[in-house]
């Protein structure tokens, strides 16, 4: 879940939304969980895995604008693209191909 809060004439404006990763839109859909979240110890669907195979990219570990564009960022999956307006998920990004990684740091710094 990314959350914004924004000022304007005088008054406070608050918005939340979930990031609509394609494992989130699958479990909305099937209505129960499909997946392994960060700290699970196992699939939900019974069996043990690795804990890093079929974990759900939940991009909520950072928000970075970036120039003018928005996005939510996890450690085991490629960031996705929010509208900074709505915060509507755009989608899945490569970074417009820069990124040849299948994952995209979620703890970064700025670099001065």
């Amino acid at each position: 879940m990314v959350t914004s809060l924004s000022f304007k004439g005088g008054k406070a404006f608050f918005r939340s939304k979930y990031v609509e990763t394609k494992e989130f839109v699958a479990e909305r859909q099937a209505g129960k969980p499909l997946h392994r979240r960060s700290f699970s110890m196992g699939h939900p669907l019974g069996g043990l895995f690795n804990m890093w195979l079929g974990v759900q990219n939940v991009a909520n570990t950072g928000v970075m604008l970036w120039g003018s564009r928005l996005f939510a960022l996890y450690e085991t999956g490629k960031p996705y693209e929010m509208r900074a307006s709505d915060l509507a998920t755009v989608g899945e990004c490569n970074m417009d191909g820069s990124l040849e990684l299948p994952r995209l740091h979620a703890h970064y710094r700025k670099v001065t």
